[in-house]
């Protein structure tokens, strides 16, 4: 891009800055650095990123020619909140902060144009980060939570429910004889099943509630707030409900129809583990007392007291 076609706005920069150039690899500036200047990038494209928790950087937005960078620093005088870094040979115009606050400071129409190139980017910037989430904590088979997903939420809610004395259910559901059902109808209608399944889970429990494939055909469902008559009612609503769901295939299954075993576990009866791993794993050890006792149950067979 040339100076001569560079919008109205941008050329507004030409005459306050230098121009520098950067090789492919190298960083404008780094997260956490100070905002001392804005860049006008001319030509090349730049990534901008964000250190994760975890410390590894984690990719927000790729900008073109024609983007203006950094320039919230500068106005705010906050740190860095990101890195910039050349996605290849770049030239841009470097812009000193002081020189580019006092041009706000003359030409507030500037600033308003400034403001909706930044709202625009912070709205690619949401379609991103949903798309990064959807692809990070969705099943892609089931289209329900992952179990990285289920994890976390467990915890953050374990630790709300202790603090506020809260109660808490967890189930961990799983089709009857699956195994049998994927060598009568093959894996394509196992997967098939299991989507139907993971879907049926969805419509039925509360608005609000977390849905997670645990593992294989195995399913979790985190009810908010439940004590264990709730847990429990909703345990045999889902078993009783899916029985009249028709899953092609289900007619080879025990009884004539794809059934459910429930295992259930609920805060603070079962939380003397003392953290929300302990009380998942109770739930699949109760899932396994359930399958032992026949299948097409719930275990615990009633509320305790």
């Amino acid at each position: 891009m040339s100076e001569s076609e560079l919008p109205q706005i941008l050329s507004e920069f030409l005459s306050l800055g230098e121009e520098c150039k950067i090789a492919k690899g190298n960083r404008l500036w780094n997260e956490g650095e100070a905002g001392d200047c804005v860049v006008l990038l001319l030509e090349g494209r730049v990534e901008v990123s964000h250190n994760s928790p975890s410390g590894n950087p984690v990719p927000l937005a790729v900008l073109e020619v024609g983007a203006v960078i950094g320039e919230m620093a500068c106005i705010d005088g906050s740190p860095r909140s990101a890195s910039v870094q050349a996605l290849s040979a770049c030239r841009y115009l470097r812009i000193p902060a002081t020189a580019f606050r006092k041009l706000i400071h003359a030409r507030p129409d500037l600033l308003e144009e400034l403001f909706w190139l930044q709202v625009e980017r912070v709205r690619r910037l949401t379609d991103n980060v949903v798309a990064s989430f959807d692809r990070a904590y969705t099943d892609p088979l089931t289209h329900v939570y992952t179990r990285n997903f289920l994890d976390e939420r467990l915890r953050m809610e374990f630790r709300r429910a202790a603090q506020m004395r809260d109660s808490l259910c967890v189930l961990v559901v799983a089709p009857d004889d699956f195994k049998g059902y994927n060598e009568r109808n093959g894996d394509a209608a196992g997967d098939l099943a299991l989507t139907h399944v993971a879907q049926y889970l969805m419509r039925t429990v509360r608005r609000g509630d977390i849905v997670a494939r645990y593992s294989g055909a195995e399913f979790a469902v985190m009810l908010y707030g439940a004590i264990e008559a709730e847990g429990m009612m909703m345990a045999n609503r889902l078993r009783r409900r899916l029985a009249a769901v028709p899953i092609p295939g289900s007619a080879g299954q025990p009884g004539g129809k794809f059934t459910l075993t429930v295992g259930l576990t609920c805060y603070p009866l079962d939380g003397g583990a003392g953290d929300a791993p302990g009380l998942l794993a109770t739930a699949v050890e109760h899932l396994r007392r359930a399958r032992e006792a026949g299948g097409n149950c719930v275990y615990p067979p009633r509320a305790r007291s």
